[in-house]
C-alpha cells in the first residue's frame, strides 16, 4: 500500500460495482469521440450491444453503434 498525490489520482482510472471495463470505456467518452472495439477485445457472444444499450437507458448519453464491415469488431460513437 502506497499515497497517491492528486496528480496520480487523477491518472488513474476506477469504476464502481461490478461495472465492466467496456462500460467504463464508453462511460468515459465525450460528445463526438468514438471507441474501436477489436473482436480479440470483446468476445461475447452479443456484442457491446447490451452494455450500452443499459448505458443509454441508466443514463441521459446517446450513442450509436455498428459492426465493422470485416467483421472485426464494432464502432462505438458519442453523439450527445
Amino acid at each position: 500500500m502506497r499515497k497517491l498525490s492528486a496528480d496520480e489520482l487523477r491518472t488513474l482510472r476506477t469504476k464502481r460495482g461490478k461495472a465492466s471495463w467496456l462500460r467504463v470505456e464508453i462511460d468515459s467518452l465525450q460528445k463526438s469521440e468514438g471507441l474501436h472495439i477489436e473482436r480479440n477485445d470483446y468476445k461475447h457472444r452479443n456484442g457491446p450491444y447490451p452494455v450500452i444499450r443499459r448505458l443509454m437507458k441508466k443514463s441521459s448519453k446517446k450513442f450509436t453503434w455498428a459492426r465493422m464491415a470485416d467483421g472485426n469488431g464494432w464502432v462505438v460513437e458519442r453523439l450527445e
